[in-house]
């Protein structure tokens, strides 16, 4: 850099080959400097323009890929049962997410017509099932009969063919007209007690029942006709004609968050050995068939055991689901 009148100047010098002479170049710095700041200038124009558009592009592809995704993750939050239609996605892109949703919906469509198959089915099962009832026999005119035969017997002062005929009645409401799967522990005992007063008829005072029901179970939900069969198996098995204090007792609590129900007697009870045989067959239904029921309706969690000693008697103990009335049952079935 050189001064000239007070000014710097870049300068470059080259030699004019064969004389003696050289070819001075001068620039004036501040040119230079200026050329320098203006392509400077440019620069960070060029790079605040190139990442205005990045920021713009990579917009653009980060809504092209959340949006869809985003709106099938709501549809799924807000599937709606009743309308699955309502919770398909909208989606007019053309790429794999666009795809995806049209799978989605897909997917929607084929649920909501297999719901709408299964509703219908249920419905004509349930129709085929009543009108396989009422062409067996007419409901009506059976318990118009038997109310007849109730006061008859009434009339009569046939007390304890009265009291059987209307537990009979009862039995037959419950299991022909209520269709109803699960029903309150107190509807459950009552319906035991019906069919205690039937097997009187029969048997007599051959037994005594006792019941111990907690206030705070009576209003649980639980299987119809759970412990029916059990209270039959202890009438026909367990007692005998030549015995006297032979006791039927049913309890029911509250324990550990679960409903126990013990069915006992004090009757002739068996050996380990015999088990495997009671286990296979109870009453003509199978205590299997009974434990099948508990599996399928509450899970793995819930049991019935039996404990039986000879002339000491036999104890079945069920432990159920804790569950008031309009509570949502276990697996999805609603308490009604």
């Amino acid at each position: 850099m050189v001064n000239v009148n007070g000014k710097s100047y870049y300068h470059e010098s080259k030699q004019i080959e064969g004389m003696d002479w050289k070819v001075v170049n001068l620039v004036s710095s501040e040119y230079v400097l200026q050329e320098i700041h203006s392509t400077r200038n440019m620069l960070f124009l060029y790079g605040v323009a190139i990442l205005i558009l990045e920021a713009i592009l990579s917009t653009i592809v980060y809504h092209s890929i959340y949006d869809p995704i985003h709106n099938i993750l709501v549809s799924m939050r807000k599937l709606d049962e009743t309308n699955l239609i309502s919770s398909q996605v909208e989606d007019n892109g053309k790429d794999e997410v666009h795809e995806l949703s049209e799978n989605f919906n897909d997917l929607l469509n084929r649920v909501q017509e297999l719901v709408k198959t299964v509703a219908l089915e249920q419905e004509q099962k349930r129709e085929t099932q009543l009108q396989l009832l009422q062409a067996q026999i007419n409901p009506h005119f059976l318990f118009n009969t038997l109310n007849t035969l109730h006061y008859l017997a009434i009339l009569n002062e046939d007390n304890p063919v009265s009291e059987g005929i209307s537990a009979l009645s009862k039995l037959l409401r419950n299991t022909i007209v209520d269709s109803n799967e699960y029903v309150d522990v107190e509807e459950e005992i009552e319906n035991v007690k019906n069919y205690i007063i039937i097997q009187k008829l029969r048997y007599g005072d051959l037994f005594e029942t006792v019941y111990n029901i907690d206030e705070d179970v009576r209003h649980c939900r639980i299987l119809k006709f759970l412990l029916q069969p059990i209270v039959e198996n202890s009438i026909l098995h367990a007692f005998e004609e030549d015995r006297e204090h032979q006791i039927l007792t049913i309890r029911a609590q509250a324990e550990k968050g679960c409903l126990k129900i013990e069915i006992g007697d004090n009757g002739k009870g068996f050996q380990e050995v015999e088990q495997s045989y009671t286990n296979k067959k109870l009453s003509g239904i199978g205590i299997m068939n009974i434990q099948e029921r508990i599996r399928l309706m509450y899970g793995d969690k819930y049991s019935m055991n039996i404990q039986s000693e000879v002339n000491k008697g036999t104890i079945v103990t069920l432990l159920l689901p804790y569950r008031k009335g309009g509570i949502t049952d276990v697996q999805g079935i609603d308490s009604r």
